[in-house]
């Protein structure tokens, strides 16, 4: 969002802010990087940890959310498929689905970026080595485990099923040339 900003079009002041408000939150490795508590000789170990932790970073924060959303539901005394909030049309499984959508849209940038960063390797004559720490070889030993376990599985669950589940869900709600929400029975 922040490459759109910056091209030479007269966007809408709310699409501005949105654009604002992204690079802002966006990128959450700004606000909440667990590089600052990792401190140990072994730079790689520690470069490690963090893919680790941003491989389940979008099973969490979801599941963080959902779960604010669904004591919000108990406490007002409502069901999942009940009308919460002022606007009285949305159902708090409504809310879960956005509050969700919403976030995984905002950590998605990170959350590539984090994976593609497993494979950034430095060529020193003959050999590769791991851009976040020079003393480990590129696609040996441990590298090569963490490329084959998180990387690829990344790569798959994240950088390409996230979009693509998306596309899914979206197509499967397509009717007659328009996007509808699924009726409560649908969902």
């Amino acid at each position: 969002s922040a490459l759109a900003a910056n091209f030479p079009l007269r966007w809408p002041q709310a699409l501005l802010d949105l654009f604002k408000f992204q690079s802002v939150i966006g990128n959450i490795s700004e606000f909440a990087s667990p590089d600052c508590e990792f401190s140990s000789v072994d730079k790689a170990n520690d470069f490690y940890k963090v893919i680790a932790f941003y491989a389940i970073l979008p099973v969490i924060v979801p599941a963080f959310f959902s779960f604010l959303w669904l004591v919000v539901a108990c406490v007002k005394r409502k069901g999942l498929h009940d009308i919460i909030g002022k606007a009285e049309k949305f159902t708090v499984l409504d809310h879960i689905i956005l509050t969700n959508v919403v976030t995984l849209f905002l950590m998605y940038p990170t959350i590539c970026n984090k994976t593609i960063s497993l494979f950034a390797c430095k060529r020193v004559g003959p050999l590769a080595y791991l851009d976040a720490d020079l003393q480990e070889q590129c696609f040996q030993g441990r590298h090569l485990v963490m490329v084959l376990t998180l990387g690829i599985g990344q790569i798959i669950v994240w950088v390409f099923g996230l979009p693509g589940f998306a596309v899914y869900m979206m197509r499967k709600h397509k009717q007659g040339g328009t996007h509808s929400r699924p009726s409560p029975a649908e969902r």
